[in-house]
């Protein structure tokens, strides 16, 4: 099994799935399926301060590289393409 750490200011993120129903219940089909943009945040680079693993961020749709380690597809973002992070209320 292969680790990959980002570096400087890079963030390595599981995607979200997208959703597979509608609120209605209907099933969307795969290739209308909309990307997410969000996800939670896998590992990060050693120049990163803020974000930590396990945060879950809000990012663009054309953002960062899509690569797949372990046979799990991710995308490895630059911190300036972070729109921010979810918290729990």
């Amino acid at each position: 099994m292969r680790a990959f750490i980002p570096f400087g200011r890079r963030v390595l993120v599981r995607v979200s799935d997208p959703d597979e129903l509608t609120p209605g219940g209907l099933h969307i089909p795969s290739v209308a399926q909309e990307a997410k943009l969000e996800g939670v945040v896998v590992a990060v680079g050693s120049d990163i301060e803020v974000i930590r693993p396990g945060h879950q961020v809000l990012f663009g749709r054309f953002s960062g590289t899509v690569l797949t380690v372990n046979n799990e597809t991710l995308r490895l973002v630059h911190e300036d393409e972070l729109h921010g992070r979810f918290e729990e209320s």
